[in-house]
């Protein structure tokens, strides 16, 4: 019966194709929460780390709802973004960044990375806090830099933790959020947004 209309055959093809598009997006971006947990654990003012931390795990208990909130009173053709380019010169009409099918599957992981980025580097925070130090105290005196340490030392101990969470996520790659597509879908990006 799912294959026996040619409409349903289409539409399943563009929902899969979307489908996978993002998912493997989200794959090859998958680094970016342990390279933000390496530098947030380089942070050296208790209080700056803190407010970073925090106001980059907020937005992980944020509905999509209200984040399309908030891309729409900064991206629409009234939203502060484009009446700053009108108002600066820039442009001489309104940029329609909201309701264009150009660079969708982009803007989308943007948006959850935007998101997810500060929740996802909870698990190498953690890590990294379980490290041995006399191992960094002992290259430190062998005169070793703070990027000598991350290299050496700090990211080949986050590696076993970022490959079971790359397992983890491989294995939800037909899970990868219908809620953001469906509060983001337009009729302008129909063809590369999923239902």
């Amino acid at each position: 019966m799912l294959f026996g209309n040619a409409t349903q055959v289409s539409e399943l093809t563009r929902v899969m194709k979307n489908t996978f598009a993002m998912s493997f997006l989200s794959i090859e971006t998958f680094v970016l929460p342990l390279l933000f947990a390496v530098f947030m654990s380089e942070i050296k003012n208790k209080k700056y780390k803190s407010f970073v931390q925090t106001m980059t795990t907020i937005p992980n208990f944020i509905s999509w709802v209200l984040v399309y909130s908030v891309a729409f009173s900064l991206f629409s053709t009234t939203g502060m973004a484009n009446t700053v380019l009108l108002n600066l010169g820039i442009t001489d009409a309104a940029i329609r960044f909201l309701d264009t099918d150009s660079h969708t599957w982009l803007k989308m992981l943007l948006w959850n990375q935007w998101k997810t980025l500060g929740w996802n580097s909870i698990m190498y925070l953690a890590a990294i806090a379980g490290m041995d130090q006399e191992l960094y105290e002992a290259v430190r005196v062998d005169g070793a830099s703070r990027f000598k340490l991350m290299r050496h030392i700090t990211i080949p101990s986050l590696l076993p933790t970022f490959f079971v969470l790359l397992m983890l996520s491989v294995a939800n790659i037909l899970t990868n959020g219908m809620d953001q597509y469906y509060v983001f879908q337009n009729a302008f990006k129909k063809e590369r947004s999923r239902e």
